[in-house]
């Protein structure tokens, strides 16, 4: 199902899950399908999606590209934790939560895990947790 016209009524779901980036494959505008899961979900349902980040110490050399990068002909958005402003719009409150901690003990992290471990808004993958507002 197209994730920008969901096929569902209004006030559908407690709960609305975009696992694995999948999110970030919608062109030209992630927030279409942002709009269809805050439409679809109760009122005071949660919105959970995870999102690559534009931050990425492996690809911040291609932060000046813009929100969508172009990957071998596949067009991937990419995020920011400050895509928290935006989502503001759609949500009552809006938590940004970095990938987990790195597990890696510091005796064995190498240069890139101890990057991760000190600077999380570095890391690779970028999860929101979005609660509606509750005013239907």
């Amino acid at each position: 199902m197209d994730a920008c016209e969901l096929q569902f009524e209004d006030n559908t779901f407690d709960n609305v899950f975009f696992p694995f980036h999948g999110i970030d494959y919608i062109y030209p505008d992630i927030y279409k399908a942002v709009e269809e899961a805050k439409r679809v979900m109760k009122p005071d349902g949660v919105f959970v999606f995870s999102s690559h980040n534009r931050f990425n110490i492996k690809v911040i050399q291609r932060f000046f590209e813009g929100r969508y990068a172009n990957y071998h002909g596949l067009i991937t958005y990419r995020t920011t934790p400050l895509d928290w402003w935006r989502l503001k719009k759609y949500f009552k409150k809006v938590k940004v939560i970095q990938r987990a901690t790195i597990m890696v003990d510091w005796k064995h992290a190498n240069w890139r895990d101890m990057i991760y471990k000190l600077l999380p808004f570095l890391n690779m993958s970028t999860y929101f947790v979005c609660l509606g507002k509750g005013d239907k």
